[in-house]
């Protein structure tokens, strides 16, 4: 019997694994409303320079779902993570658009330098009892996301260890295991089929015009710059280089071995 609760799709990865590329491809796709990196510890405020991770201000900005005058009135009254985020799916849902919510994940499992890690979805346990959550993860290998975030300065200046990023990361692979995911170079290879993987999980009917469109897609946070992947088309990368000795590290580490198990991953 179907459920009469409103659904809710979370898209769940882990920062320079390859989510806003993947989230790019969703969020153009036939009556998506994309809203990307939010978490109940992001912004909630409506103050213009904390727009971009604003539920609010992307509802505004990027799909027209609230008025000037709801500024107005937020701005005296501001509502709750909950409250706020329950009105978004209300009027998209009005505006016959599907809510997909691109969860800000690195901050629940790995938390540097933001906060510590609770090592379980927040953003999900906002939705649960009043909405129909549907859930994947994309996820990455993981050394060559530690390679890709120790390039992000914020990151790399604030102290995260190597076991402390591994331990995040297992927590988040047994995630992944029981509810589903798509590895990033898997999606390169081939991102209809794994497209249309992501799309019957979460329930959204798979629109293969986003190729067309997804590279100037700009309703989106991350990496919009295209620093490695290019702007025209999806295609594997080569592993950055990696300082002597990175890899041995990498294998000297039980939580390694764990992580690659959980999410298929054969090679070093």
């Amino acid at each position: 019997m179907p459920s009469k609760k409103p659904t809710v799709r979370l898209i769940h990865h882990m920062a320079r694994s390859g989510g806003t590329l993947i989230s790019r491809c969703l969020g153009t796709m036939n009556k998506v409303c994309l809203l990307s990196e939010i978490h109940p510890l992001g912004a909630t405020a409506i103050k213009p320079e904390r727009l971009r991770i604003s539920p609010f201000g992307q509802a505004v900005r990027w799909h027209g779902l609230f008025t000037e005058a709801d500024a107005k009135r937020f701005r005296t009254k501001p509502p709750t993570f909950q409250q706020l985020m329950f009105m978004v799916e209300q009027r998209a849902s009005a505006k016959r658009l599907d809510l997909v919510v691109r969860d800000w994940s690195h901050l629940d499992w790995i938390g540097l330098p933001f906060c510590k890690p609770t090592y379980r979805s927040v953003l999900s346990e906002t939705f649960q009892g009043a909405y129909d959550v549907k859930r994947i993860c994309t996820v990455r290998h993981p050394i060559d996301q530690w390679l890709s975030l120790m390039k992000v300065p914020i990151v790399a200046q604030s102290g995260l260890t190597i076991d402390a990023y591994l331990d995040g990361m297992l927590r988040f692979s047994e995630l992944c295991a029981e509810i589903g995911f798509v590895r990033y170079e898997d999606f390169t290879r081939d991102p209809d089929v794994h497209l249309r993987v992501i799309c019957d999980t979460i329930g959204l009917e798979f629109d293969g015009g986003y190729a067309q469109r997804w590279s100037t897609y700009d309703k989106i946070t991350g990496d919009r710059q295209f620093s490695r992947g290019g702007a025209e088309a999806i295609r594997a990368l080569e592993r950055r280089p990696a300082p002597d000795g990175l890899v041995d590290e990498f294998l000297a580490r039980d939580s390694y071995s764990r992580i690659k198990a959980l999410l298929g991953y054969l090679e070093d």
